[in-house]
């Protein structure tokens, strides 16, 4: 017996069936939110102002899109932002639109 014996299988799997994946769990997590909206409108998870709401869906809408652009129009490696950075930016813009937006109202 050799000491690997022990560690767990390592997964093969491809990039793109990651992505598609996280896609996956992103857009059913999504629409469980939604149905929670849809069948309890007055047992809100939580009161908040519309304008955080919208940052909440800029930011879910961001997720997928990074997830399915990678799924759909895979690029060479190096040519594109690495995940972890899109992901930032997709959170940064998402905090500046809501302070944005509480600066206005």
């Amino acid at each position: 017996m050799t000491p690997f014996d022990t560690e767990a299988p390592a997964v093969k799997m491809s990039g793109r069936e990651l992505y598609a994946v996280t896609f996956a769990i992103i857009l059913f997590g999504a629409a469980i939110i939604a149905l929670t909206w849809i069948v309890g409108p007055s047992v809100a998870p939580i009161q908040l102002p519309a304008y955080v709401w919208f940052a909440i869906g800029f930011c879910v809408l961001g997720m997928l899109l990074i997830a399915l652009q990678r799924i759909l129009a895979p690029a060479p490696y190096g040519t594109r932002l690495p995940a972890g950075q899109a992901i930032l930016g997709v959170l940064a813009g998402s905090i500046l639109y809501a302070g944005a937006m509480h600066m206005l109202l």
